[in-house]
């Protein structure tokens, strides 16, 4: 599962949401958390699953968590992005599942400014050195997943796409990874995407992909089911 989580503005319900949820999802990526919130997830999940936390400080903090459970070894985990003050932040797992498959998950939090989610020199760059880090994970399945903050058509988004990678946004006809908390503050600029699920094109491979309508945060949830052949 992948959500922004909008720094827990809808507490009691994103709460309740996370604790089911981590009954059936074995990863959860999460974008805008703080140590408050982080600190009630953790009493929730207890010591069912692994914390892995990235921040980049600035004008506006970026900070991602991704969560595994104990049940699956983590063989690495580290920061991209973390030295450009002008892109977003991401997180590197990789971890390995019980056939041994190792998959890499990368937890990306875009850069917010501008408001437009159109391309930038910084974006371009961004979405350069996600495709780029994923080239370091050796043989494991790569998955990329959050909060972009850019539109479909953007150069940038399209560059993932020609790295090798399924955008189940585009593919699963998901007609909007936002709700009525985004668009009631901007009600003259009505975003429908700022999400995305990328996962890299793989023969041996199905999934399965939906994203949930509800309001537990200004984004909605993202989940993906990986099948083996």
């Amino acid at each position: 599962m992948s959500l922004n989580i909008w720094h827990g503005n809808f507490h009691d319900p994103l709460l309740e949401f996370i604790e089911q949820e981590s009954q059936r999802n074995d990863v959860l990526c999460f974008q805008e958390i703080d140590e408050r919130i982080c600190r009630d997830i953790k009493h929730i999940l207890k010591d069912r699953f692994n914390l892995f936390y990235a921040e980049k400080p600035g004008e506006h903090v970026v900070s991602n968590a991704t969560y595994i459970s104990n049940r699956l070894p983590v063989m690495e985990s580290r920061t991209i992005l973390g030295a450009d003050q002008e892109t977003g932040l991401g997180l590197v797992c990789v971890t390995s599942l019980e056939s041994g498959q190792l998959v890499a998950i990368t937890n990306v939090h875009g850069c917010s400014r501008p408001g437009d989610k159109r391309d930038t020199p910084a974006r371009l760059r961004q979405s350069e050195a996600i495709v780029r880090s994923t080239t370091e994970n050796g043989d494991a399945l790569n998955i990329i997943v959050g909060d972009f903050n850019l539109m479909p058509d953007t150069k940038s988004i399209s560059m993932i796409e020609e790295a090798g990678f399924d955008n189940l946004i585009a593919q699963y006809a998901i007609q909007t990874t936002r709700n009525e908390a985004a668009w009631n503050r901007y009600p003259d600029d009505k975003q429908l995407y700022a999400d995305y699920t990328f996962i890299q094109k793989d023969l041996h491979i199905s999934h399965n992909f939906m994203v949930i309508n509800n309001l537990i945060s200004d984004h909605l949830p993202m989940f993906t089911t990986i099948n083996y052949k």
